[in-house]
C-alpha cells in the first residue's frame, strides 16, 4: 500500500476493522460478569440519582381508622427508598503506533492491518480485564495483597489473584486498601518483570520496604484515601460480606436500615456446607425475599472443587448469553454446571477467572446494570478521529476508555456467599 501518512487514512483503516463493534467480541470473551451484566449507555451527567426501594407502604390494619391514621405518616404510609447519588469513574488504555512502523508497512496492506488489529484487540483485552476485575470488587482499586516478600519476589496471598497481573505492569503498594493510607515510598513504583502463574509469584525490578499484608495497585489507581469509589463499585461494593454499620456511606447514603439495600449474606465457611448446598441455601434465602437468582459465579479453583463434589452428577447448563445495551448478544454465552434450587429455578454456576477466591456470587442479572457513557469500551474521539498524531514524537496515539458505573436496583435479589479456601 502507499505509505499511510494522514490521520484520515489511518482512521479509514480502523473503520474497516469495525473497532466500534470489536469490544463485545473481544472484551466479553472469558469475562462472564462483564458479558452477562445488562448494559445502559446513557449515563450523561457528572452524577445521577439512582433510587432503590426497600419497603412498601405499611398502613394496613383490620381496623379502618387505624389504617387511615397510619396512611398519613411518612414512616407508615409511604414507600421507603434511598436515592443514591451515583458518580461515574474513568479508566483509560492508551496505545501508540510509531511512524516508522507505518512507513515500513508500505506495500503490505494485509500485514499492516493485521498488526493494527492485534494492537487494538490487545488494548481492548487489557481494558476489559480491568473492567471484569473491578466489577467484582469494592471500588477501592486494589488488585491483590502480598503474602510474603523475599528479595525482589512477591508471593501473593491468594494464588488465584495472579491472573490480575501482567509483565510490564507498574505497581504501587499501600498497607491499607485505599482507605486513608499512603503509598509505600521505597520504591514508589515497581515493575513486574516475571510472573509465575503456578505459584502466584511476581518478580519485581526493585523492592525495599513493601511488606506482607500490603495491597497492590496498578500505578494511578490509588486515591490516597480521597474517599468514594475510584473504580467501578462492583458486586462487593453493592453486596458486601459484612452488614453495613453506622459509618456506611455508599454513594453518600447509609444502608444499614435494611438488608434490601445491601443484599443477602451467607457464611458457608462453617456448618459443613458443600459448594452445591451453599448455592442451594443461598437461592432459598433469596426465595424467602421473593427472588430467584439464576447465575452463580466462582473462581476456577472453586469450580474445580464443585466439579469434584458433583462427580457423576455433573450436568452442563445452557449458556447464559452475554448482553449489550441492545439485548442478548447471541454470538457469545457462558456455560457452567446446572444446579437445582428453590422452586422451579435452575442455577448456572460459571467459572470466572477474575472472581474472588473465597467469594461465590449468586446473582439475579436483571437487577444489575453496567451504566456507561456510550459503549462500555470506546475510543475517545471528540475530534472525530480514533488516532491522533503525538505532538512531540514520531507516532500516533489511540485512546480507549470506559466511563460509567455499576448499579443495582435490587441488592437483596443477590447473595454474597463466603467460601473456604478451595486449595
Amino acid at each position: 500500500m502507499a505509505a499511510v501518512n494522514t490521520l484520515t487514512a489511518l482512521d479509514d483503516i480502523l473503520k474497516s476493522l469495525q473497532v466500534d463493534e470489536l469490544y463485545a467480541d473481544v472484551g466479553y470473551r472469558k469475562r462472564p460478569l462483564f458479558g452477562i451484566m445488562p448494559k445502559r449507555e446513557d449515563f450523561g451527567a457528572r452524577d445521577a440519582k439512582f433510587p432503590v426501594k426497600y419497603a412498601d407502604p405499611q398502613s394496613r390494619s383490620r381496623l379502618f381508622a387505624t389504617a387511615q391514621t397510619l396512611s398519613t405518616t411518612a414512616a407508615n404510609g409511604e414507600i421507603q427508598a434511598v436515592q443514591f447519588t451515583v458518580t461515574h469513574v474513568n479508566d483509560y488504555m492508551i496505545f501508540t503506533i510509531t511512524g516508522e512502523s507505518i512507513d515500513m508497512a508500505t506495500g503490505d496492506d494485509t500485514s499492516f492491518v493485521s498488526a493494527l488489529d492485534d494492537i487494538i484487540s490487545g488494548s481492548i483485552r487489557t481494558l476489559s480485564n480491568a473492567i471484569e476485575h473491578f466489577m467484582y470488587r469494592d471500588g477501592s482499586g486494589s488488585l491483590g495483597t502480598i503474602g510474603a516478600v523475599a528479595s525482589s519476589v512477591i508471593t501473593l496471598t491468594n494464588v488465584e489473584e495472579v491472573t490480575l497481573f501482567e509483565v510490564g505492569m507498574e505497581l504501587e503498594a499501600d498497607s491499607t486498601d485505599n482507605t486513608g493510607g499512603s503509598l509505600r515510598a521505597a520504591p514508589a513504583t515497581a515493575t513486574v518483570t516475571k510472573v509465575n502463574r503456578s505459584d502466584g509469584k511476581l518478580t519485581m525490578d526493585t523492592l525495599t520496604d513493601w511488606a506482607a499484608g500490603d495491597f497492590l495497585f496498578q500505578q494511578g489507581d490509588h486515591s490516597a484515601g480521597a474517599g468514594g469509589y475510584v473504580k467501578y463499585a462492583g458486586l462487593e461494593a453493592w453486596c458486601p460480606g459484612t452488614a453495613p454499620g453506622a459509618g456506611d456511606s455508599h454513594f453518600g447514603k447509609n444502608r444499614s436500615v435494611d438488608s434490601r439495600l445491601y443484599g443477602l449474606i451467607l457464611d458457608a465457611t462453617t456448618g459443613g456446607y458443600t459448594l452445591e448446598n451453599a448455592f442451594i441455601e443461598g437461592q432459598a434465602m433469596a426465595g424467602r425475599e421473593e427472588h430467584s437468582p439464576s447465575v452463580g459465579l466462582i473462581c476456577p479453583a472453586q469450580w474445580r472443587k464443585l466439579a469434584q463434589e458433583l462427580g457423576a452428577r455433573k450436568e452442563r447448563s445452557d449458556p447464559v448469553l452475554a448482553r449489550t445495551s441492545q439485548g442478548p448478544f447471541g454470538r457469545m454465552g457462558f456455560s457452567g454446571f446446572r444446579l437445582y434450587g428453590d422452586g422451579d429455578t435452575e442455577m448456572s454456576v460459571v467459572s470466572s477467572a477474575k472472581c474472588q477466591e473465597r467469594i461465590g456470587w449468586l446473582l439475579s442479572p436483571e437487577s444489575w446494570r453496567l451504566w456507561t457513557v456510550g459503549t462500555p469500551v470506546k475510543f475517545s474521539m471528540h475530534d472525530g478521529l480514533r488516532l491522533r498524531a503525538i505532538s512531540n514524537d514520531d507516532g500516533f496515539e489511540g485512546r480507549l476508555l470506559t466511563r460509567g458505573q455499576v448499579v443495582c436496583n435490587r441488592p437483596n435479589s443477590n447473595v454474597h456467599v463466603k467460601l473456604s479456601d478451595p486449595n
